[in-house]
């Protein structure tokens, strides 16, 4: 069993394989014996099997072009792209939900944080909360760059603080003096 740690490459997976499911099922329909016509309409006349009528595989291929769009738009770094995504939030469907919120974490923009606390605000499903939660989270987290910039910031306030010029950043020499007690 392969397990999948990326969630961008693990929801296109999913998508692909209902798209395939979706794709064998209207094929098994037509082979035996449906034709367009019933197909269209959303009658079923294969008896004995869950084969999900046209609606159905409209509805899912619906979500299966939605949830490619979120992907796509994941991957640039403009205002436009986060606004669709963060639409996505709203949507009816929970993959597409659960896509765009993916695609919110994969996109890292703090100004998408007000959005999606409004967004956790108005959802009803508590483990859907607590995952838009997490994702705030992550935003907020800080990038390697800033986190090193950090680092660099609180080192040289040391050493400023250390009476040692941060410029120079000299090593401190400790020498072996004999220490004297005060009476």
């Amino acid at each position: 069993m392969i397990k999948i740690n990326f969630p961008p490459l693990k929801l296109w997976l999913v998508a692909m394989a209902s798209s395939l499911c979706v794709h064998a099922v209207a094929v098994e329909n037509t082979s035996a014996g449906t034709n367009g016509t019933q197909l269209a309409t959303g009658t079923n006349t294969v008896t004995g099997t869950n084969a999900p009528s046209a609606a159905e595989i409209a509805r899912q291929n619906e979500i299966h072009r939605t949830i490619e769009h979120l992907i796509s738009l994941q991957m640039n770094s403009d205002a436009a792209s986060l606004a669709a995504i963060l639409a996505g939030m709203t949507n009816a469907e929970p993959l597409v939900r659960k896509a765009a919120l993916n695609a919110v974490i994969q996109f890292n923009d703090r100004s998408a944080i007000p959005e999606l606390q409004k967004i956790a605000e108005a959802t009803a499903d508590p483990f859907e909360k607590v995952d838009i939660l997490k994702a705030i989270d992550y935003i907020k987290l800080p990038s390697f760059t800033e986190y090193a910039a950090y680092k660099d910031a609180l080192k040289k306030a040391r050493l400023q603080t250390s009476g040692t010029p941060a410029a120079t950043n000299a090593p401190t020499v400790i020498t072996n003096a004999p220490v004297t007690a005060h009476p």
